[in-house]
């Protein structure tokens, strides 16, 4: 790769290799040797740092990315509000702990620099806070926005689940104006996980009864079948299987089932003992991706 005079072809060429591990670092080098370039302009030097952040998250070197950050601060590049969202996501890569102490010095930057009324940044601080098992400071983060949206509330009801609380999941749910699929799976979800499968599935017909569904401006996604057929797991298995055979009917009926989704079948049947169900599932699967070229 050749040496290049200016930050902005440096850019262009991060931005055109942002998942290519090779040129990252090929270009991650040069920037390095070229270092003084960048001062030649502030709001080139805080995008180079940001997009470096962002490519090395996406090859999923998150120490990288967090060391970035701070040559950016020792260079004096301004972190902005498009610098933090990929640094939280960079700290949920380690264990809740380290996590939890790389978010709020993370956070104290987010108050230092005013950019926290930024909704992608709030948002960003949730799901950091939930991995870390700080459903109190999530919660904080999200009573910071002034108009949460529903990517936003989506985030709390996520961490709700995962820190099972799922009170206030509910509460979270029923004050939201408007609900996508992913609102829906993440209250339906959060109750599989904490042991609630009645209540899980009592969800799902909701949603399925919900006027958004009937005018299909809502529908459930792959993730909305993997979590209700694991409910029903739980339940008794007269109950299951008629319920789990309701929403294997709609599947195939309405979607064109993809692995997670034949998978998901597979084992439902499995668990409740109807191998000839999962072995039919199976086979239509196996036929499918016979006749489509896949094997």
């Amino acid at each position: 790769m050749p040496k290049l005079k200016k930050p902005e072809h440096m850019l262009q060429l991060l931005q055109h290799f942002i998942k290519h591990s090779n040129q990252i670092k090929q270009i991650h080098s040069l920037l390095t040797t070229s270092g003084p370039l960048l001062l030649t302009s502030q709001w080139i030097n805080t995008l180079l740092y940001n997009t470096l952040i962002r490519a090395y998250l996406n090859i999923s070197q998150p120490q990288t990315a967090l060391n970035l950050f701070t040559h950016m601060l020792f260079h004096r590049a301004q972190p902005n509000s498009h610098t933090f969202p990929s640094l939280s996501k960079a700290a949920v890569y380690f264990p809740p702990c380290l996590a939890s102490y790389i978010g709020k010095n993370l956070h104290s930057q987010v108050l230092r620099r005013g950019v926290l009324g930024d909704p992608y940044v709030c948002t960003s601080f949730i799901g950091l806070y939930s991995h870390a098992g700080e459903l109190g400071c999530a919660r904080k983060v999200f009573d910071e926005i002034p108009e949460p949206c529903v990517v936003s509330y989506n985030a709390m009801l996520d961490a709700c689940g995962k820190n099972g609380d799922m009170g206030l999941g509910f509460l979270m749910f029923s004050h939201m104006t408007y609900r996508d699929v992913y609102s829906w799976t993440s209250m339906i979800h959060g109750y599989m996980k904490n042991g609630c499968s009645e209540v899980a599935a009592k969800f799902f017909e909701k949603m399925m009864v919900h006027e958004d569904v009937k005018r299909g401006l809502l529908k459930p996604n792959e993730a909305t079948f993997v979590s209700i057929l694991s409910s029903f797991t739980f339940l008794d298995v007269d109950v299951a299987l008629y319920l789990g055979k309701q929403v294997h009917a709609y599947m195939v009926k309405n979607e064109e089932l993809s692995v997670f989704m034949t998978t998901a079948l597979i084992a439902f049947y499995g668990k409740m003992g109807c191998l000839v169900y999962a072995s039919k599932v199976f086979d239509a699967m196996v036929r499918r991706r016979f006749a489509l070229g896949m094997l």
